[in-house]
């Protein structure tokens, strides 16, 4: 009740603006005036339960980090951050390392690593991104000597927050080893990638963990033959330099043709 009452007098207080603008099209007269109160009031009700969500769900990624800036307002007696940068310092050999989190609501949430060199510091190894959540979307790697940080892998998920893929990346491009998983958790294939080209199949499982036929492809060449959830043939494809030059519609066929 009391964000609700919240809500109503934010709602009031833009209205007067809202009418004006709307008054400039002349549309006020078809829309009343509770409507438009009431959907002001549902939009920033919505806005403040995912802020609220987001920030009551998150753990700090440096909870022994010393709190150098912050912004924050305070919801039900609860400390709701806007934006706040953590920092700790160790000693790594002869380097000054500092590992600096900065979260902004709903907008970024960082971990970068950088080393100290008298005034200046700069980005050094891993940096991690972020969900709103705090869960990891982003792996980066900076190197000092070039000064170049490149996303080394990237992780993507369901919609219900399950584990979807994890890729890794070299140079912008796919390389090694990418991960594929069912929404149930249990591994799907492992992929093997050589600058941007599937090149071999590591695991092809269903999703009982059984071992599907992948077909004659290796080394970027061959057929691959691909199933459905249910793990009927659909499809095979002819690959040639880790590229699909050919598509085959199975429709459950195991037999399904493949001419090389």
């Amino acid at each position: 009740m009391a964000k609700l009452n919240a809500c109503l007098f934010l709602s009031c207080k833009m209205f007067a603006h809202v009418r004006h603008f709307l008054h400039g099209f002349r549309v006020l007269h078809l829309i009343p005036v509770k409507s438009i109160r009431y959907a002001l009031c549902l939009v920033f009700t919505i806005n403040l339960l995912q802020a609220q969500n987001a920030i009551s769900t998150i753990q700090p990624k440096l909870p022994e980090g010393k709190l150098v800036k912050d912004e924050f307002f305070i919801s039900q007696q609860d400390t709701v951050y806007k934006y706040y940068e953590r920092v700790v310092f160790s000693i790594e050999e002869t380097d000054t390392i500092m590992l600096v989190e900065t979260y902004r609501l709903n907008r970024l949430w960082t971990l970068g690593r950088y080393v100290v060199s008298g005034d200046a510091s700069l980005p050094c190894g891993w940096q991690q991104e972020f969900d709103m959540y705090g869960t990891i979307t982003t792996e980066r790697f900076c190197d000092t000597a070039t000064g170049k940080c490149n996303v080394r892998k990237q992780y993507h998920y369901y919609p219900n927050g399950n584990q979807m893929a994890v890729l890794q990346y070299n140079k912008q491009k796919l390389e090694g080893l990418s991960t594929f998983y069912y929404n149930s958790g249990s591994l799907k294939y492992t992929l093997d990638y050589r600058n941007n080209r599937i090149w071999n199949i590591l695991d092809y499982l269903d999703q009982q963990g059984n071992t599907l036929a992948k077909g004659d492809f290796a080394n970027g060449n061959g057929s691959m033959s691909i199933y459905a959830a249910n793990g009927v043939l659909v499809k095979k494809k002819l690959y040639r330099n880790g590229r699909v030059i050919k598509v085959f519609n199975c429709n459950g066929n195991a037999d399904c043709p493949c001419i090389k």
